[in-house]
Parts: C-alpha cells; structure tokens; sequence
C-alpha cells in the first residue's frame, strides 16, 4: 500500500531498511504527521520534502530535499548522519532519546558482566560436549560481585545508567568520558570517574571490565585497540554496545588469541551487519566428517531437549541441580530408530552440499566470510540489538519534532544533537 500524504503540502520523509516502516507510517499517520516512505516518493515531490526521518540513509538521498529543515534519526545513534556531507552544516540534527533505551542497554551490560564472572560460556561449553564440569569453578578466582571492578567509556544516558545499575549490584563501578562535564552526577552516585585522554589509560588498568558506550567521533574512533587492550588486567572482558569502528577487530583478536582478554561481548560492528562465514565442508572433507559422526551425538542431545522444551512450551531452562549428580552423558538419549532418524538429515544434507539456511539466520545481505568473530569461542555476539527503540515513543517524538518545526518553533531541545559530542 502506499504512503503517499494526501494534500499538497509539506512531507515528511521516512527512509529505513532495518525497522518495520509499515508500522512507523502507521504510527506517525496516526500522530498527525504527513509522513511519505522515500521508495513511494515521486521525483517531482522531493522538493515538498521538510522534515526527514531517517536510520542509515544512502549518500545523496537528504541531498534530494532542496527544502529540507530537520534531519530526524530514527534511534538514538546519529553516526551515519554525521559523516562527512551527509546533513549540511546548517540543518539541526534530532534523535530519539528514550529512557527505556537506557534500561535495556544496563540490562545487556550486566548479563555480560554476569557471563564473564561466573564462566557460563565455560558451562555452556561443557554442556555441548555432555561434561559434567565442576572444575570450571576451580579455573582462575571465583570473586563476588564486590572483588570486579567494571568501568564504563562514555557517561551518557546510557553509560549512567548502566554504571548506575552495576553499582547497585554491589560492583566496583568507574566512568571515563572525554570530558568531564558528567562527573558531578557519576560521582555524587558512588561512580569513580576519569576524565581525558589523559587519564585514560589509569583508568583501563584499574578494571576487570571494560564496557564502550561513547558516541562515535574521530576522537572515539579505533578507541579500543592494541595499545588500550594492553594495559587491562591480565584475563578481564571487553563488552563494547557503543559503536563498530571503535573497536579494532584484528587487536580484539589478537587479545583474545594471546590470553589478555578472556571474554568479549559484541553488539555493533564495522561492517553492520557483521557477516557470517559459511561452514559448508568440502567434498573431500566429507568422509572424515562421517568417521567422526559418532562426535555429533552430544549435538543431537541438545537438540532433543530443545524439541521437548518446545513441546512443553518452556522458553528456556537453566539447570544447576540433577538427579542423579553428575549427570549422566547419556540424558535424554533418544531411542535408536529415533536416533537413526535424526542423523539421516544431516547425512543428507552433507553428501548434497545443503547450507540449510544458515546464512538466513542473521542477514540476507551480501556476506563477505572475512571475520573470524563468529567462530572465536570466546566471543558472544548480539546484532546491534543491546538496547532498541521502542517504536511508540519513537513515534512521540518524531511527531512532537514535526509539529513543533512546523509551527516556525523549531526541533524540541531536548532531541538536538551536539555534532561536536556525537550526541
């Protein structure tokens, strides 16, 4: 169906290939906005273009709207409309600034906080393979949430709150920022902060942690790298939600190869999305991958209980106590005919070079197999999911920015955009 407005009069334009834009035209529509999606826009209607609402547009498209008066981003990330000739100089930028945004990105933080301290990718591995390993606990110091000190980069709202949230755990919390003009709140919270490029590297080396949420600027970008890695504790995490081109992914790597880091947590990459790599074998790989068939059964065990969870409708279990203990490798073993059944597709599929549908799991985009993020086992990924706008409040916004540019009022302050902070 089309979005095109209804009058003559002023658009609103609407371009995004990564939400639901059915969805925000509905909303907006519903908001009083004369909203227009860019692919339904005619050439002749671009210059009744005023207020554009936008998440990662193409170079040239703003360009298109001679009449253009505010540049509205559809999160609160405004990366890709700071790049150089992207939005004029004079035209004010918005965002979303939505304090359920903040909540969430706390929420993300401290599961990874959690993962790294008590081992779980360590006890998720272990599961995979039917071991019962009550050594992991006894692998390097088990400290309670008072014994790690976790620093937050960037003080923002999102970087508040997180910081906030992990204090409250009983986590030894510290901030660092570019300046210093936070601090007074942070501190006033129990927060120890850092300020500067100055105090940087003091900063890393007091942590166990370390979690990027700063804007992206020039000053920001390639923040975490050799040299920064370097000076964290020997065995700490790195949990990066800020932005793809802060991070070095060849020195996170290395970091990770060498022992220096023990554990990762990634939402935002340099390219977005992040492509996974194939992992369809060879034909001359085929045969050993069938000698060593027998390695796949703790596979198909994890399969089977993810059938019953699903026939039970449980969304997810976590286990810590079994009867009998240690629990058995056999657990859930199938019956043989059923078992022989669920190796026939795999066999199949093997022996016909089926990919089945991997790649549709994370982005049907072109995939260029060049990162080896997706297979490190040391590294969990999210994609660019940490914290998402809630699309109703978005629309709140976007609508209250519209109205009030077009009454001659100009954008809300509360939504304008710093270019020279990133936010």
């Amino acid at each position: 169906m089309s979005s095109l407005a209804t009058d003559a009069g002023d658009i609103a334009l609407l371009y995004t290939k990564w939400a639901n834009k059915s969805i925000y035209i509905e909303l907006l529509k519903e908001r009083g906005v004369p909203v227009v999606d860019a692919d339904d826009l005619a050439e002749a209607d671009w210059q009744r273009v005023t207020f554009a609402t936008v998440w990662s547009p193409p170079a040239g498209l703003l360009a298109k709207c001679p009449n253009l008066r505010v540049v509205q981003s559809l999160g609160a990330g405004v990366d890709s409309l700071l790049a150089p000739g992207q939005v004029p100089q004079e035209l004010p930028i918005t965002r979303i600034v939505d304090p359920l945004m903040a909540q969430r990105m706390a929420t993300w933080v401290v599961w990874g906080v959690i993962s790294w301290q008590r081992k779980m990718e360590d006890y998720a591995a272990a599961q995979r393979s039917c071991q019962w390993a009550v050594d992991i606990e006894a692998r390097g110091s088990n400290r309670d949430n008072a014994e790690v000190a976790v620093g937050v980069m960037g003080l923002g709202v999102m970087g508040q709150a997180t910081a906030k949230q992990l204090l409250a755990m009983g986590y030894q919390v510290s901030g660092w920022s570019r300046s210093s003009s936070s601090h007074s709140e942070c501190a006033a919270a129990g927060i120890s902060c850092y300020a500067g490029q100055q105090q940087l590297e003091a900063f890393v080396r007091a942590q166990d942690v370390v979690v990027c949420l700063l804007p992206l600027t020039p000053e920001t970008t390639g923040i975490i790298n050799a040299q920064l890695l370097s000076w964290l504790r020997p065995g700490s995490a790195v949990i990066n939600g800020g932005r793809g081109k802060q991070l070095i992914e060849a020195d996170l790597l290395g970091a990770l190869d060498s022992g220096q880091v023990d554990f990762a947590l990634l939402d935002v990459f340099d390219p977005e999305p992040l492509p996974p790599t194939s992992r369809l074998p060879p034909p001359t790989l085929l045969l050993l991958l069938l000698l060593l068939l027998p390695l796949l059964l703790p596979l198909l065990l994890l399969l089977l209980l993810l059938l019953l969870l699903l026939l039970l409708q449980v969304d997810f279990a976590l286990l810590d106590v079994f009867d009998p203990e240690p629990l058995p490798p056999t657990s859930r073993l199938p019956p043989p005919t059923l078992l022989l059944l669920l190796l026939l597709p795999p066999l199949l599929l093997l022996l016909l070079q089926v990919d089945f549908a991997l790649l549709d799991v994370f982005d049907p985009e072109p995939l260029p197999p060049t990162s080896r993020l997706w297979s490190h086992p040391r590294v969990r990924i999210t994609p660019h999911v940490a914290s998402m706008t809630t699309m109703e409040t978005a629309a709140d916004q976007i609508a209250a920015n519209y109205h009030s540019v077009a009454a001659g009022k100009g954008p809300l302050e509360a939504n304008l955009v710093d270019r020279s902070r990133g936010y």
